[in-house]
């Protein structure tokens, strides 16, 4: 037996008296106690609705008519009852149904997310400044020069040599004068103001070479008149 046969039986009419049902119901409760544990929920919740179902049934059983209480008499119904006679409505039987068995619901447990490990800070490493090489800085020499005196003493040296000019220093002026490559050695004319400075400076590293070597070849003269 169980509720919901109990629930059909009571749709269909199937009971004769509420005393029958009372039998179902309490058979219900006491085969939920028999076949489950005391600490299976069917069990529990059958000692629940047993409870329930006896302190509401107290309360039903008061109004059911006692079966060794003495009928009551039949009245005749005269004519003047039957017209005022009324009829009675259906009487309307009480259902009472028993709240169906709900299964305890009983979550089950999540599983505890673990986080991911923190990814470590990657820390690039920083790039080497370049400095670029100091460009040396050109220093461009100063031209020289010559000046008017210096001309002078370049000059009166040409003149000493008294036509006898050395072959070197002869060269070097037919090279570089305006008439030089044209003229023989008595026709070379100088013009020193014609000459540019850096032309200046050589022939005077010329002249002064020239000098030294007079000056040795003296020195060597006189040492061999004196032995």
């Amino acid at each position: 037996m169980d509720l919901g046969t109990i629930k059909g039986k009571l749709a269909t009419r199937s009971y004769t008296s509420p005393l029958e049902f009372a039998s179902d119901v309490r058979l219900t409760f006491s085969n939920a106690l028999t076949y489950n544990p005391p600490n299976n929920d069917a069990h529990l919740m059958a000692v629940t609705l047993s409870k329930f179902f006896e302190t509401r049934w107290k309360s039903i059983e008061k109004k059911l008519p006692r079966e060794d209480s003495p009928p009551l008499p039949m009245k005749t119904n005269t004519r003047e009852d039957v017209k005022n006679a009324r009829p009675m409505p259906p009487s309307k039987k009480r259902k009472i149904a028993s709240p169906p068995l709900q299964p305890e619901i009983i979550p089950s447990p999540q599983p505890e997310v673990i986080p991911p490990p923190a990814q470590p800070e990657v820390i690039l490493p920083s790039q080497p400044e370049v400095i670029a090489p100091a460009q040396p800085e050109v220093i461009t020499p100063a031209k020289r020069v010559m000046s008017t005196k210096e001309k002078q003493n370049i000059a009166s040296e040409l003149d000493s040599f008294e036509g006898d000019i050395p072959a070197n220093i002869l060269d070097f002026l037919k090279q570089h004068c305006s008439n030089g490559k044209e003229c023989e050695e008595d026709e070379l004319e100088i013009d020193i103001d014609d000459l540019s400075d850096d032309t200046l400076f050589k022939l005077r590293k010329l002249l002064d070479d020239s000098l030294m070597e007079k000056q040795k070849n003296e020195a060597k003269v006189e040492a061999c008149e004196i032995e």
